[in-house]
């Protein structure tokens, strides 16, 4: 009898670990796309603009080089297949906690902030990425203003 107990046990413990493995590739893919989507908010993505959202995904989920290129291109993907940032966010708002979601906000103002000009559209952007993810305007304010003092703006 312990025998099979601890057979269904150790199978629960499998079947948990792959579901967790699951939903960490999921946020990291809608946040992503949140960043590569704020990228081509100014219609402008450039390289940097690349190599910073790939800098700034792997040091948020600890992910070697290869593992970030494989979250870049399938970010990229779903990007174009996605009607709305929904589809991102409500991922995000069931995992995340505010704190979380309030360093994803604060690491798209480092994006926006990384050619020192921000359009209409990249402020519309977080505006609306930032209720989307149900965080306070205050938030917002907030992270804007704590990366702007960052990078010296």
């Amino acid at each position: 009898m312990g025998k099979i107990l601890e057979y269904f046990f150790q199978k629960d413990k499998t079947e948990n670990s792959a579901l967790s493995m699951q939903i960490d590739r999921q946020i990291e893919i809608a946040t992503a796309a949140l960043f590569i989507e704020a990228a081509y908010s100014d219609e402008n993505f450039s390289a940097e603009e690349k190599q910073l959202i790939s800098k700034m995904i792997s040091a948020q989920f600890n992910l070697s080089p290869e593992e970030t290129k494989d979250i870049f291109e399938i970010a990229e993907e779903k990007i174009q297949k996605s009607v709305s940032f929904y589809e991102f966010t409500s991922v995000l708002n069931t995992e995340l906690n505010n704190e979380q979601k309030y360093k994803i906000i604060k690491n798209i103002w480092r994006l926006i902030f990384a050619d020192k000009v921000i359009t209409s559209h990249e402020e519309h952007y977080i505006r609306t990425i930032s209720r989307n993810l149900l965080l306070e305007h205050s938030d917002f304010i907030s992270a804007k203003l704590e990366v702007k003092k960052e990078l010296g703006l």
